[in-house]
């Protein structure tokens, strides 16, 4: 499964309305996955909510909490397909990347986020 940033900000804060998804989301058996790009989104978040001083230990903090958590780039076609979702179904950018990558992938994806629910063949945990 596909660790939408609400899920790994949630586990970042101490204390944040989707902690409980976010504790049980990660608690399933089974590989879990992010990509850069949500890296770069949760550092850009964390920053911005937490500041700085968090933001530059959260590659640790990624380290120790998912030892196995495996980070995919996003290529070209990621990019070309995220393009197509932005305009059929209006999601952000950052969002439309995420759904490119777990279609690409076959993945669902762990969000709260429903604007997920507007892709056709696109699984959202809830």
């Amino acid at each position: 499964m596909y660790l939408d940033v609400v899920v790994l900000f949630a586990l970042v804060k101490k204390e944040d309305y989707n902690k409980p998804y976010a504790e049980r989301i990660t608690a399933m058996k089974g590989e879990k996955m992010t990509s850069t790009a949500a890296l770069l989104e949760l550092e850009l978040v964390t920053n911005r909510e937490l500041g700085p001083e968090v933001a530059m230990k959260l590659d640790e903090w990624l380290v120790e909490k998912f030892p196995k958590l495996k980070i995919v780039d996003f290529n070209h076609r990621h990019f070309q397909k995220s393009l197509e979702l932005r305009k059929k179904y209006g999601l952000g950018i950052l969002d439309s990347l995420h759904a490119a990558i777990c279609l690409d992938k076959k993945q669902p994806i762990a969000s709260t986020d429903i604007a997920f629910d507007r892709v056709p063949g696109l699984a959202r945990i809830k």
